[in-house]
């Protein structure tokens, strides 16, 4: 019982992963592709860490005081 559990699994996760997107009906949306600002910030992020959150802070921190005024 518990082998064919396992084959029955096995089969299923083939057939998701070997499915086209189309196939495989709605589902979480696909994501759109970065812009040159978002790609140069995550850059900044991954290379240095400390500096990338602090400056994400401040970007924050900016924006929701341009939208207070």
């Amino acid at each position: 019982m518990i082998q064919r559990g396992r084959r029955l699994e096995g089969l299923t996760r083939t057939i998701a992963m070997t499915a086209s997107p189309a196939d495989r009906g709605p589902g979480r949306p696909k994501r759109q592709p970065q812009t040159p600002e978002e790609q140069a910030r995550k850059e900044q992020i991954l290379t240095n860490p400390g500096k990338g959150i602090q400056a994400g802070l401040r970007e924050r921190k900016e924006t929701i005081h341009v939208a207070a005024e």
